[in-house]
C-alpha cells in the first residue's frame, strides 16, 4: 500500500509498506507516467498496487526502479519499449 508520494520531475517518490517494511519506489517522470496511463490520483496514500522493476544494488536499502505498476488488475507499463 501506498504511504506517501511525491510525484515529479527528475522522478516521482513512493514510500510503500510491504510485508510490515517500508520501501522506496521510484516511479517516472510526470511525461512517462501520463504516456503510460497514470495519473497522480493513482499513485496517492491508501492505494493498493503492485511493483516490478528492478532492485537498488545495494541489498541494504530498501529502494527499488518501478517498469510496471499494476493497479486493480490494470498494468501500466511505464518503459514500453523494456522486455
Amino acid at each position: 500500500m501506498i504511504k506517501s508520494a511525491q510525484l515529479g520531475n527528475p522522478h516521482g517518490l513512493l514510500t510503500v509498506t510491504a510485508k510490515n517494511e517500508d520501501w522506496t519506489v521510484e516511479v517516472g517522470q510526470p511525461w512517462r507516467n501520463e504516456r503510460a496511463g497514470l495519473k497522480d490520483a493513482m499513485l496517492a496514500k491508501g492505494v493498493e498496487a503492485t511493483f516490478q522493476g528492478h532492485r537498488a544494488k545495494d541489498k541494504k536499502k530498501r529502494l527499488m526502479k518501478a517498469e510496471r505498476i499494476i493497479i486493480a488488475g490494470k498494468l501500466y507499463n511505464l518503459y514500453p519499449d523494456r522486455d
